[in-house]
């Protein structure tokens, strides 16, 4: 039995454990009357098909997006691989595993750039546009620092709207550097930084911490 092996890497007749993401259940009927659960088991490195044969209970529909532990086998179907679940249960509050392993995440070190970021706000020179960053942050932090930058399009990963602003700010401080004359810096900053802040009232988000949806100030007036 191999524990926790990455989905991107299983291979075919492995017998694993572990704990990963199941989605897109669907409660089917085979040919001979049975019931059996079509699935899919992921973690941040991909996802595959995976079957839970002679189904008698335990899951629901409701359940795709959660992290379950299992157990089963990686066979092949039509040259593709699927997963035979053996053994499931949805995971609980005593379970220990690393959601950054089950799901996608900015690929960077989040208190790094947190630093980065502080670090480029106290180079300000405004007291007042210094002091909306600085306010913002310490309002904000917790939820900024961890969530998506969007449901889909771009950054739509753990700890995306902490990567997408860090990257815009690099660029605009090049940039105010390189045009001085014309551009105010402070002004500049600032407004990188705080440009997307109103996703964090735009988005609802699954327990995985990713975009599940946008919420009504979201469909409604947006960022």
């Amino acid at each position: 039995m191999e524990y926790n092996v990455a989905v991107a890497a299983m291979q075919q007749g492995q017998q694993i454990e572990g704990y990963y993401v199941i989605d897109n259940i669907q409660m089917k009927t085979s040919v001979s009357g049975s019931a059996y659960v079509s699935a899919k088991v992921s973690d941040a490195s991909g996802s595959v098909d995976a079957k839970l044969w002679n189904y008698n209970g335990g899951l629901a529909e409701t359940d795709s997006g959660k992290v379950v532990k299992l157990r089963g086998e990686v066979a092949e179907f039509k040259g593709n691989p699927q997963f035979n679940i053996q053994r499931i249960r949805l995971a609980n509050e005593r379970d220990e595993y690393n959601l950054k392993e089950l799901v996608p995440s900015a690929p960077m070190h989040e208190e790094s750039a947190v630093q980065e970021i502080k670090q480029l706000i106290t180079t300000m020179q405004d007291d007042d546009y210094r002091g909306i960053c600085e306010e913002m942050l310490r309002r904000h932090l917790a939820q900024f620092r961890t969530i998506p930058a969007a449901k889909s399009v771009h950054h739509a990963f753990l700890n995306g709207l902490l990567m997408h602003p860090l990257n815009m700010l690099r660029t605009a401080d090049y940039l105010a550097g390189l045009y001085a004359e014309v551009i105010d810096r402070d002004l500049l900053l600032a407004g990188t930084l705080l440009h997307d802040f109103g996703k964090l009232r735009e988005f609802t988000c699954s327990e995985l911490g990713l975009v599940s949806d946008y919420s009504a100030e979201g469909k409604l007036l947006g960022h």
